[in-house]
């Protein structure tokens, strides 16, 4: 890169997303009111809204049936419906949306334990169970379960001597379950996990040894369908471990070595970084199959510990130590009309559950809009200023970063949608690293402090601490200056060229103001000596944040010769007509085009196996043609897009002819490959 040094220069400190993941001193452990059940141990627990819910497990003189809604602003606990299967132990749960899950265990009297394969939903609002699909997988107990967007999962486990590794994935909305891949490392019951963003971490647990000896820990990606190995447990090897996370930490403590040894340490894991860190051991002491919840910024520990003639056990508070990562961002794409065009450069208002204005972000060039820092604990209302008459007229379709359908907005709606429970959890964005952000910055230059005339013609750049120049613009006649795709997480200062400043009056004051000519920065013109003028980021007005799209570097950048992007595009059986989905993808590789007239593409489709190869083959052939008439429709010419077919040639996974697989997996093969070529 080029390197130069200028004499005027603004900071700029482009960090929002860096302190989105700050840290801050830790807070500790409370006590809280007691649980009114009593020493329960074995129980399952989960977090809907801002209550949590725990139930089933043992007092060690039977099974139990109760549940348990509790409070965390009154500190109370209040008895909800029963659980209307059998008594049970070591059953797996987890929450979805307003509905709570619990199934599997151990039911059966203490001569005669087995495991279970029933399957319940909990209606908080109704205060009422139904019963749901079994689980397939055979009856078990010890099993995982955790929730990851708006599906559930369930698997390992044990009944007897048999030994599960399999995993399952459940749909509420069909209520129906589906295999994913096994657990690497072979059968484990009573192992631990928690959920950090869109993935899971598994660790610990007992196999058919005699004692745990276990202490790896695994990672597993749903949309990937991956598992992959991280650091081991560093402490010693387990069961009955208590586990909950927090932003991008997950956090591990207590557990029972299988002989006479409890434990009272706790463990802190970062994703980021992959590494374990040891804290300061728990309160309430050695403990083992207890259970928690996390609600808001802290997780609420139940210990099983039953004082001598004490009502109920004790209940912990531990407020997590970095509670600005209990906020998340929440982000989507907004497309307009039938033909889902992306709706650029619109103001997008978010509302909390009092109606109050929290933030407004324009959408970017591919109808995309991120906020950032809102608290997880209320619903919220997103609403878009429609201001352009003709699409007043037109549906404005909201869609998650997985281009799936979350709201149609239109004038009855007055273009709000509120966002909860399910939809809230489409659009949330819990761990977002700063590598997948970028940030577009437009400002205005302006001289003297008074009469704010524009700074016209300046050339200026943004160059970053190694003094490398990231983007050059000039500008225009009312000052104005835009850049785009900018990288988040480094300081870029603002320059401008010494040839502009030369012809001004000594001492004459810059100013750099948002596009709503409020000041955020000044400077006094000099060529004698550089100026620096900081700009906190909670100060900074300039910039739009968004989440990366692999469409931006294209448009922006000078992508490598070849660069690809993979989208699933989906087509009716043996049909070759465009869905609206399938034209919105289509209609940001026609902007990447419009926008970048150095690049031209080339269109692969492929089918899945299912059917004859001839058949598929010339499917795909009309597929790729009907995507390139398409863009080619949007003043494109035809000589930058080339496309061709590839049937069911180049699967991507294991899905051949005669090799049984799901829907999924089929569906992995189903898709459109841009092979992106930059003339230089």
């Amino acid at each position: 890169m080029k390197k130069f040094f200028l004499p005027l220069i603004f900071l700029v400190v482009l960090s929002g997303a860096g302190r989105f993941l700050s840290a801050q001193t830790p807070k500790g452990w409370t006590k809280r009111n007691a649980f009114p059940e009593g020493a329960l141990e074995k129980a399952v627990a989960f977090t809907i809204a801002d209550k949590g819910y725990a139930g089933l497990g043992t007092d060690n003189s039977g099974f139990k049936k109760n549940f348990w809604q509790y409070d965390a602003k009154s500190d109370a606990w209040s008895e909800m419906e029963k659980f209307p299967g059998e008594p049970r132990i070591s059953a797996a749960g987890f929450s979805i949306g307003t509905k709570g899950y619990a199934g599997t265990g151990m039911t059966g009297s203490q001569n005669m334990q087995q495991g279970a394969n029933d399957f319940w939903e909990f209606d908080p609002q109704k205060n009422s169970w139904k019963q749901k699909a079994n689980f397939p997988g055979g009856i078990r107990y010890g099993a995982v379960g955790f929730s990851i967007g708006t599906k559930g999962y369930i698997g390992l486990g044990v009944n007897k001597n048999t030994h599960y590794s399999d995993l399952w994935e459940y749909d509420p909305l069909a209520n129906k379950w589906t295999k994913k891949s096994d657990f690497p490392a072979g059968g484990r019951a009573d192992a631990s996990v928690f959920v950090i963003g869109e993935e899971v971490y598994v660790l610990l647990g007992q196999g058919k040894e005699i004692f745990p000896s276990q202490k790896d820990a695994w990672k597993f990606s749903p949309a990937k369908n991956e598992w992959k190995k991280i650091a081991d447990f560093p402490g010693n090897a387990r069961i009955g471990v208590l586990a909950f996370s927090n932003g991008k930490y997950g956090y591990v403590a207590n557990g029972y070595n299988g002989t006479l040894k409890r434990y009272a340490d706790f463990w802190e894991y970062d994703a980021s970084t992959d590494k374990w860190k040891q804290k300061e051991d728990v309160p309430y002491g050695t403990r083992d199959y207890i259970f928690a919840f996390a609600i808001g910024n802290a997780a609420y520990v139940c210990t099983g510990h039953g004082q001598k003639n004490s009502s109920g056990f004790e209940v912990w508070k531990y407020d997590f130590p970095r509670a600005t990562e209990n906020k998340f961002a929440l982000g989507g794409t907004l497309l307009l009309g039938e033909e889902r065009m992306p709706l650029a450069a619109v103001d997008v208002k978010i509302y909390n559950a009092k109606n109050e204005l929290l933030k407004t972000v324009s959408t970017g060039l591919f109808g995309s809009f991120l906020f950032m820092d809102l608290p997880n604990n209320t619903e919220y209302t997103v609403e878009v200023a429609v201001n352009d008459p003709h699409w007043r007229k037109q549906n404005i379709y909201l869609v998650s970063r997985e281009n799936e359908a979350i709201a149609t907005l239109n004038a009855d709606t007055k273009f709000r949608f509120l966002l909860s429970g399910e939809e809230k959890s489409k659009l949330q964005l819990l761990r977002i690293e700063n590598k997948n952000m970028r940030m577009n910055m437009k400002g205005k230059l302006a001289l003297s402090s008074d009469k704010k005339m524009p700074f016209a013609n300046a050339e200026i750049s943004l160059i970053n601490e190694e003094q490398e120049v990231v983007q050059v613009a000039t500008t225009d006649e009312k000052g104005k200056f835009f850049f785009n795709y900018l990288p988040v997480d480094t300081n870029l200062y603002l320059t401008i060229d010494e040839k502009a400043t030369a012809s001004l009056p000594k001492g004459t004051t810059i100013l750099l103001m948002d596009d709503k000519d409020s000041v955020v920065n000044k400077s006094i013109a000099s060529n004698s000596k550089m100026l620096l003028t900081s700009l906190p980021p909670e100060q900074n007005k300039l910039s739009t944040i968004f989440v990366e799209d692999p469409w931006m570097q294209a448009t922006f950048g000078n992508p490598a010769d070849g660069m690809l992007v993979m989208e699933n595009i989906y087509f009716d059986v043996g049909k070759w007509e465009l869905l609206p989905a399938a034209k919105s993808v289509l209609n940001k590789a026609a902007i990447m085009l419009k926008n970048n007239p150095k690049i031209s593409i080339e269109i692969s489709a492929h089918t899945d196996s299912r059917g004859d190869a001839k058949s598929n083959l010339e499917l795909s052939e009309k597929r790729a043609q009907e995507a390139k008439n398409y863009i080619a429709a949007q003043n494109i010419n035809t000589k930058r897009i080339s496309v061709k077919g590839y049937g069911e040639t180049k699967l991507l996974n294991r899905c051949a002819d005669n090799v049984d697989c799901t829907e999924e997996e089929h569906a992995q093969n189903r898709r459109m490959e841009f092979k992106i070529i930059y003339a230089k």
